[in-house]
């Protein structure tokens, strides 16, 4: 088998049959779709067992309800491919991606291929770099948050080098991509970009059953973690890393006192060199003024020509 497409499925009844269609339909020769019923409570597995029992290129696999890095992580050891792309379940393959990304695979021998993509509102997205690139380049921009790159899926992977960048908590679901590509690229890993969309991605607002208070410090947890081997290098890139994600906090308008208390480390290293000097001064400001310089700011990046 040379592709397994791994798709996690939770509470997408009304358009998982459309899904997995993008997937059978691809013009490639050799390929399984591994469909994950992570728990769903409505009719989702019961669908993804009636289209494979006339597709035999569809396994479906149920599961108890464990998150998406854990249903990612259970399609992978229960697949055959040689390589694994990932699909969200309310998302599409465009046609003739996994011909594509296998051709260049097969070209070039990278541990990942990464292509672009199309938001449903028609705007393509392709990474500004073409060819192999540095991993620590690319766990810089994911740091910086200015990852203009297929982080998860859209990428064909190498299915051997996947082994352990799924293992993160349970409360990470919902933020867990950036850590598991970061577990990947820590591994220093051949790295090919290819400006060329393959997948189709929808937005939906993501809705998670873990508490805001939960998810972040396990996620830092997760990041810092990864980036223990090169420390030194990674530091003032993760605290740059926990600004953004308490800018976006702020941004919100959100009450926490427990986030209030988790980020209280943080903001007293509001003189750390390394860190740009606007980050500096919101991480510096009482919250309410630091909340309004935030807000408008990224009002000014949306509505800048």
């Amino acid at each position: 088998m040379k592709i397994s497409v791994v798709i996690p499925i939770y509470k997408k009844e009304s358009c998982i049959k459309e899904r997995l269609e993008s997937c059978l339909n691809q013009d490639f020769d050799d390929f399984e779709v591994i469909a994950v019923d992570d728990g769903s409570p409505d009719r989702c597995g019961e669908i993804c067992d009636e289209i494979a029992a006339k597709d035999s290129r569809l396994k479906v696999f149920h599961k108890e309800n464990g998150g998406t890095s854990a249903a990612r992580k259970y399609g992978v050891e229960h697949s055959s491919g040689e390589y694994v792309t990932f699909v969200d379940a309310d998302d599409e393959l465009l046609p003739g991606a996994l011909q594509k990304l296998y051709d260049v695979m097969s070209e070039v021998q990278a541990d990942e291929v990464i292509g672009g993509f199309i938001q449903e509102y028609g705007n393509k997205t392709v990474a500004p770099w073409n060819g192999f690139v540095d991993p620590d380049m690319l766990i810089e921009n994911l740091l910086r948050t200015r990852n203009s790159f297929c982080v998860v899926w859209g990428i064909l992977f190498k299915k051997d080098i996947l082994k352990g960048c799924f293992d993160m908590p349970r409360e990470t679901t919902g933020r867990e991509d950036i850590p598991m590509q970061i577990n990947l690229l820590m591994k220093n890993p051949k790295v090919y970009i290819l400006q060329e969309p393959v997948y189709y991605y929808r937005f939906c607002p993501r809705k998670s059953y873990t508490k805001e208070t939960d998810i972040v410090p396990a996620v830092h947890a997760t990041v810092r973690k990864a980036l223990q081997p090169k420390w030194d290098k990674y530091e003032t890139l993760f605290r740059l890393y926990q600004t953004k994600h308490y800018e976006n906090y702020l941004e919100r308008g959100e009450k926490d006192e427990e986030l209030d208390k988790y980020y209280a480390p943080l903001r007293a290293l509001s003189g750390s060199k390394g860190i740009p000097i606007a980050d500096r001064i919101v991480l510096l400001m009482p919250k309410c003024i630091g909340r309004a310089i935030v807000r408008t700011y990224r009002w000014w990046l949306r509505h800048k020509k």
